[in-house]
């Protein structure tokens, strides 16, 4: 299976005759889809950021894991606008995206070798499952069933993603001569 296509689950946010949703009651899930997404943005960051610096066969994989968590992002914005909390969820987005950042700098450094980045980009991928998951498992009165049906949409995603990523690191690591 192509990491470009993604998993082979229906796309449920792609129907267009949906009415509006009422924003109040979604508003717990849109917040966790936001952490959810602010993630996914560093996944698309830490992907475009360590291409350059591998070999092609990585390269495109991670091109392929960008490109993935861009449509995942867009397909989040669009159920949190339908439900009319964009604004919520962007700030939840840019929250947990800021608090990644400050996380990555302060574990990784800027000069670390290509391995360490990819060992990095597995840990938020593992992190942001565990969003999805909790998305997943959020069951309330109102809660429109897209809700779910997209973080179980994602979290395979991230699955296939995350499962490529580390292969790659270790098969990177095993090409890395040791330091001594």
């Amino acid at each position: 299976m192509s990491v470009t296509r993604g998993p082979e689950l229906p796309d449920p946010t792609c129907a267009k005759d949906r009415g509006p949703r009422s924003g109040l009651v979604h508003e717990p899930a849109v917040l966790e889809l936001g952490a959810a997404a602010g993630l996914v943005r560093l996944i698309e960051s830490l992907a475009a950021s360590i291409a350059p610096r591998v070999q092609s066969a990585t390269a495109l994989m991670l091109d392929d894991v960008a490109r993935l968590s861009r449509h995942i992002e867009g397909r989040c914005f669009d159920l949190a606008s339908e439900c009319g909390l964009r604004v919520e969820y962007s700030d939840a987005t840019a929250a947990a995206l800021n608090k990644g950042e400050r996380a990555l700098y302060g574990y990784l450094r800027h000069d670390a070798p290509a391995v360490d980045h990819l060992d990095y980009l597995a840990m938020v991928q593992a992190e942001t499952l565990g969003h999805w998951t909790i998305l997943g498992h959020m069951e309330y009165a109102g809660l429109d069933p897209e809700f779910r049906l997209l973080s179980v949409w994602a979290s395979e995603a991230i699955r296939e993603q995350m499962s490529l990523v580390v292969r790659a690191a270790v098969e990177f690591d095993t090409m890395t001569p040791p330091v001594t």
